[in-house]
């Protein structure tokens, strides 16, 4: 037994005194559940029966999706032993990985359970001809350990409060996308318990809190955000592993209906992918959810729209669907709550300048707020050069100072001084003569005191002098036609001394397609949105793009891969020489036999269902465009309608009352059926209409856009 325990300790014993028969966590596969009574007596059974010779020593947890895990942490923490969760490797690269932490971390010990040592065995067996060389450490099977019959009357041992500081190691946090040099971040009991609070507060927790997680228990939106923060506030969990999310999307949303959920929390991909995945299912009641936490990754535009208007059907409430910032080496939350959508010029954002323009403008691109910070959490935007603070509505790197920043990345005393202790130069103040910050890494800017995030700045491409974030360009990529959404990689390499762009891109399917036209599309779509070429286009097979534990798309082990050339390649496009960007310009405009897409009611439906971010099932084939589709989204459209169909209309055609879905299908095949007739252009069928009244509904239609927003 710890001479005093940790807060968290301390609050776990207190739920199981006050509501011992309460639930307090479930799996759904393998089938588990503990009610508080239970979770508490069992992790003190497994502390007792854990050597007393690992107290104080690093101990590796490899433990599949389940609750075996989250008995091993917080056993760990009664035994003051410093635990490193670590995703169970799967393969020989993952145990490379594994190796790599126990190097680093100095872990002889690994704990874990019956289920993965049998696949370890296996894996050997299999392996046995050229034998995987697994890190030095002694597995010790916890399952062994929990032999003791919990009786259900028998009392609980009182732990005696404490408010005292806490400043023990409670576990290390390796990030996601650890490779050659992991890095392992130092927290605190102290560290914890503040973050936690700040998760309560932030989302109205309590006790009547219910969540539904498929994520990774092993990181720390999954382990703290998830399940340490019900535990906090005394509520409920219902977990899923992240594989039978990705398998049975609509699960985690049904488990909202049967049990009442009233959290989520998930990665942006996560909410987008339910969108897609859950079209014609049976109908949900979401109206018991209250907080919907959207964070890990940057949010798009895309991923939160088609997911509040795929779901406001089923009672959702669009107002709890919360942008969040997080990262590990601040526990892990920073801000959430998000309710700022501004549309900023991507022209001057590129030159690091926040400057609003309107929906309409060409220019225009969509950033989500990530919320006000806490007052306990001090941030500050920084020129990462000069290391003085930005100027007001500049982009800058973001820097932090709470209770919840970590204490450094374990046994790295210089890379822990300039990360963690950064000091703000060129400020004459005492308070930031004294305070030290995190350096995030992250670039971003505040807007009314709200936070927006705008990308890594070890991931930023700059080219010709303008930053540009790879997101962009891949979010690009997810909206064409037989590409993998979430599965393309932008980075940018440096070849003749100039920066060139790379493009990784998965493929549903190779089959009857024309790749190189594919690349030609992506070249496009980027060049027009960006006004930047793409000077290698890969196209790769499914579940090719290396990802971290968690899911991101790690660019910087793409780009390494790359550069050893380790991809299986099916087809790269490359602009040969070193052509100028006119050259390239008129490379890609020479080459104008696109893909063509059948012109059907169903596709221009999907069409339109993905520029107005509406549900198919909500678009009338009879109503005329310019009553469903604002200025920006008839550009779009029109853009559409040239490059996949190729097929050119004027304005003036697009604006007609008579103008409707089953109209531009008549009109543009031989005799309005879903099959391709010859096309026919409509640049030069005369059109009778008020140019003036079509400039009027133009801009009404602009305007009332903007006053919904």
């Amino acid at each position: 037994m710890t001479p005093y325990p940790p807060k968290l300790l301390q609050i776990i014993h207190s739920h199981a005194q006050s509501t011992p028969h309460k639930l307090a966590l479930t799996f759904l596969d393998p089938s588990q559940s503990y009610t508080y009574f239970q979770l508490f007596q069992t992790i003190q059974i497994l502390a007792d029966n854990l050597p007393n010779q690992l107290s104080n020593q690093v101990v590796i947890l490899l433990y599949a999706p389940c609750l075996d895990f989250i008995l091993a942490f917080l056993a760990c923490l009664v035994k003051q032993i410093v635990c490193v969760p670590v995703y169970p490797p799967i393969n020989g690269e993952s145990v490379q990985v594994l190796k790599r932490i126990c190097e680093d971390c100095g872990a002889t010990v690994a704990l874990s359970h019956g289920q993965w040592l049998g696949w370890k065995r296996l894996y050997d067996l299999k392996s046995i001809h050229h034998r995987t060389s697994w890190p030095n450490v002694t597995f010790i099977n916890t399952d062994k350990l929990l032999k003791k019959v919990i009786k259900q009357n028998e009392p609980v041992h009182p732990y005696s409060n404490t408010h005292n500081p806490d400043d023990r190691i409670a576990f290390l946090q390796y990030t996601s996308g650890s490779t050659s040099t992991p890095k392992g971040v130092t927290l605190t009991h102290t560290n914890l318990q503040h973050n936690l609070q700040l998760i309560t507060h932030f989302f109205q927790s309590s006790s009547s809190t219910k969540i539904i997680s498929w994520l990774p228990q092993y990181h720390d939106m999954g382990l703290i955000g998830c399940y340490l923060g019900v535990l906090w506030c005394g509520g409920s969990g219902w977990y899923m592993s992240p594989s039978d999310f990705l398998g049975q999307t609509g699960k985690w949303l049904e488990m909202v209906e049967k049990v009442g959920g009233t959290h989520l929390v998930g990665p942006n991909f996560g909410f987008g992918l339910c969108a897609r995945k859950y079209m014609n299912k049976p109908k949900l009641n979401l109206s018991t959810l209250e907080h919907i936490c959207n964070g890990a990754e940057p949010i798009t535009h895309q991923s939160m729209t088609s997911f509040i208007n795929t779901f406001q059907p089923y009672n959702l409430n669009v107002d709890i669907l919360y942008p969040t910032y997080g990262l590990a080496e601040h526990t892990v939350l920073v801000s959430t709550n998000g309710k700022l959508k501004l549309h900023v010029n991507k022209r001057r954002l590129q030159q690091n300048i926040v400057e609003e323009c309107s929906e309409e403008n060409q220019d225009s691109t969509i950033l989500y707020g990530c919320g006000v910070p806490s007052d306990e959490v001090h941030v500050e935007i920084v020129n990462p050069v000069t290391m003085e603070r930005s100027p007001v509505d500049t982009v800058g790197e973001i820097w932090l100072d709470s209770e919840s920043k970590a204490s450094g990345y374990w046994n790295k005393p210089e890379l822990t001084e300039a990360t963690f202790y950064a000091k703000i130069h060129g400020s004459d103040s005492d308070d930031n003569e004294c305070r030290t910050y995190l350096r995030t890494g992250d670039l971003g800017f505040l807007f009314n005191n709200e936070l927006f995030i705008c990308g890594r700045l070890k991931d930023v491409m700059i080219i010709r002098g303008r930053n540009y974030y790879p997101q962009d360009l891949e979010q690009i990529v997810d909206q064409i036609e037989n590409v993998r959404p979430g599965c393309s990689a932008a980075f940018s390499i440096q070849d003749d001394e100039v920066e060139k762009v790379i493009l990784l891109v998965e493929l549903r399917n190779v089959k009857d397609m024309d790749l190189k036209k594919i690349c030609n599309i992506i070249r496009r779509r980027i060049q027009s949105e960006h006004n930047i070429f793409i000077y290698k286009v890969c196209l790769l097979h499914p579940r090719t793009v290396k990802k971290t534990t968690s899911g991101k798309v790690s660019r910087n082990n793409n780009k390494q891969s790359y550069l050893k050339d380790e991809f299986k390649i099916i087809y790269s496009s490359e602009v040969e020489g070193n052509v100028s960007e006119i050259e390239v310009n008129n490379q890609i405009e020479e080459e104008k036999d696109v893909i063509k897409k059948t012109l059907t009611i169903q596709n221009i439906t999907n069409d339109i269902s993905t520029i107005i971010q509406l549900s198919v099932g909500n678009i009338h084939n009879n109503t005329a465009l310019v009553n469903m589709m604002d200025s920006l989204q008839m550009a779009q459209l029109k853009g559409m309608l040239e490059v996949e169909y190729g097929i050119n209309v004027e304005d003036v055609y697009l604006y007609q009352e008579e103008t409707s879905i089953e109209k531009l299908v008549a009109d543009n095949t031989g005799d309005g059926n879903n099959t391709m007739g010859k096309k026919k252009s409509v640049t030069k069928k005369e059109i009778t209409i008020d140019m003036v009244e079509m400039d009027r509904r133009a801009c009404l239609t602009g305007f009332i856009c903007c006053s919904i927003m």
